[in-house]
């Protein structure tokens, strides 16, 4: 998570462009998968976007949020970081 958090910092201060992520689109598309267990606590979260939420991998969020595809239960933990102009 660590890691796809900092690609998520890196792309939202125009290091690196949304295309150069290209390469992990099969990562992103299994975290949104139907078969990934979800949580039994009574939100709708899968087991990996209630980790990132219990850990607070706040760049991961970043990531998601940069993707069009922050789900609402992380919103709370998305960091305030100012895009470079």
């Amino acid at each position: 998570m660590d890691f796809y958090g900092k690609l998520g910092y890196l792309l939202h201060v125009g290091l690196i462009q949304q295309k150069e992520l290209s390469f992990f689109d099969y990562y992103f598309e299994r975290i949104f998968r139907n078969d990934i267990p979800r949580i039994q606590n009574g939100s709708n979260d899968n087991a990996i976007i209630h980790y990132v939420k219990v850990y607070e991998f706040r760049l991961f969020a970043l990531l998601l949020y940069e993707l069009n595809r922050l789900p609402e239960s992380l919103k709370p933990i998305l960091p305030k970081i100012e895009k470079n102009k």
